[in-house]
C-alpha cells in the first residue's frame, strides 16, 4: 500500500516528494504468540533493509529517510495469527 506525500518542487525543474509505502506480514502462531511476536520483531528491520537495498542496488529510484519509519504490530485476543504493519518513507527526486 503506498500512500503519496507531499511535492516539493524546486529549480531547473526537480521535485522532491516522499511517499509513505506500508507493508503488511501476518504470521500464524499455534498456541506459541511470544515466539510469533519475537519473530514479527525481527521481521521490521529485515523488511526496512530490504527496502533500502531495493532503493540503494536494485532500482536506484528512491532514498528511505529516518523520519516517517514507523511499525506495529497487532494481535487481537483469540485469533490464530498476528499482523505487522511496517511504514517506510520513500524519498523520490525527479527532474519534470
Amino acid at each position: 500500500e503506498l500512500a503519496s506525500g507531499s511535492i516539493l518542487g524546486g529549480f531547473n525543474y526537480t521535485e522532491e516528494r516522499t511517499d509513505l509505502a506500508s507493508i503488511w506480514i501476518a504470521r500464524k502462531h499455534q498456541g506459541t504468540p511470544n515466539e510469533v511476536y519475537r519473530t514479527l520483531v525481527a521481521d521490521v528491520s529485515s523488511v526496512r533493509a530490504a527496502v533500502i537495498r531495493d532503493g540503494l542496488q536494485v532500482s536506484g529510484d528512491y532514498l528511505v529517510p529516518d523520519d516517517g519509519f514507523d511499525w506495529e504490530i497487532q494481535r487481537e485476543a483469540g485469533s490464530s495469527f498476528a499482523v505487522l504493519r511496517v511504514q517506510v518513507p520513500l524519498n523520490y527526486e525527479t527532474t519534470v
